[in-house]
């Protein structure tokens, strides 16, 4: 039987750029915010909201959307992946972002794995990290 080519074209996943600067952000020449990534600051910023959920595609700036407060010299952040090769992913990333953004305070990346904090926890002699959570 033969087989039929059956092309198909898949246009990217566009996210609406927001209109101007937030303000109170400074962003890299020639960079331009997506709107999801304005609103994720200002949900952030928003004393009354406790917490944000960021349902953009792969791809499309999540991260820098969650990070952008740091950026700007505010706050800290504890960033937590699924995987080891995805936490390494976001760390070069992250001072990728820090190495253009220019942030006043110099932000600290520091990577930390289940094994890294089970091999700190024998040598402080805490005893087993699964032990210490539960």
């Amino acid at each position: 039987m033969a087989m039929t080519n059956y092309p198909i074209t898949l246009k990217p996943v566009y996210s609406s750029p927001v209109d101007g600067i937030p303000e109170g952000i400074q962003i890299p020449e020639g960079w331009r915010l997506s709107w999801h990534q304005a609103e994720t600051l200002k949900a952030l910023r928003d004393p009354a909201v406790d917490v944000v959920f960021n349902v953009a595609m792969t791809g499309d700036g999540k991260s820098l959307a969650a990070y952008l407060h740091l950026l700007q010299g505010e706050g800290s952040a504890i960033g937590l992946y699924p995987t080891n090769e995805l936490a390494r992913d976001q760390e070069a990333q992250i001072k990728d972002y820090i190495a253009k953004f220019k942030p006043i305070h110099n932000p600290r990346v520091a990577r930390l794995s289940g094994a890294e904090l089970e091999i700190y926890a024998e040598s402080e002699g805490l005893g087993r990290v699964l032990d210490l959570l539960f």
